[in-house]
């Protein structure tokens, strides 16, 4: 897209994709690189937190695509999808044959993205730790430490930090 300073139709849109579609990108790139997040066990934990971050900067940069990308889209999502189908199974654009061989998995909330997923993730973060910046730090913080970090070992950060059992929360959203 060519960005021209007269251009203000332009400058809208990048600015807009900047506020949530780059910044997610760039969070999960840390979670996957920095953290060592990557694979589809911790897809839960990467778009949740990516797209609640991104939202936090989306607010500052283009408050009123935040409103609609996240409060609207995202959480009326959330709120259409809740309960159905767990996050931590979510692996999204089909199965992984190497997984799920021999699965007679068909759910439609653990193979697609466009049932809920992003919206519900995104909500659980939101509520976490949306009042609770230095929860949100601590377990960054935890995790970064960890040689040999596993879902189980995200799940335990999470409830001790949080003092919440977070395996069942999950279940709810």
């Amino acid at each position: 897209m060519a960005l021209y300073e007269t251009d203000s139709i332009n400058n809208a849109r990048l600015t807009n994709k900047i506020g949530h579609t780059f910044s997610h990108e760039i969070v999960e790139g840390t979670l996957i690189h920095g953290y060592n997040l990557g694979g589809y066990k911790y897809r839960w934990f990467r778009d949740g937190l990516s797209d609640y971050l991104a939202f936090r900067f989306c607010r500052i940069v283009a408050p009123e695509a935040a409103k609609e990308y996240f409060v609207k889209d995202r959480l009326s999502s959330a709120a259409e999808f809740a309960g159905k189908g767990n996050l931590l199974d979510w692996r999204g654009n089909g199965p992984i044959e190497r997984v799920d061989k021999g699965k007679l998995y068909g759910d439609k909330f653990i193979y697609f993205n466009e049932v809920g997923q992003y919206g519900r993730s995104f909500k659980l973060f939101k509520d976490l730790f949306q009042e609770n910046e230095d929860g949100l730090i601590q377990v960054l913080e935890k995790i970064e430490r960890e040689e040999n970090i596993s879902v189980e070992k995200v799940l335990d950060i999470m409830s001790e930090v949080t003092g919440e059992d977070i395996e069942q929360l999950i279940s709810e959203y």
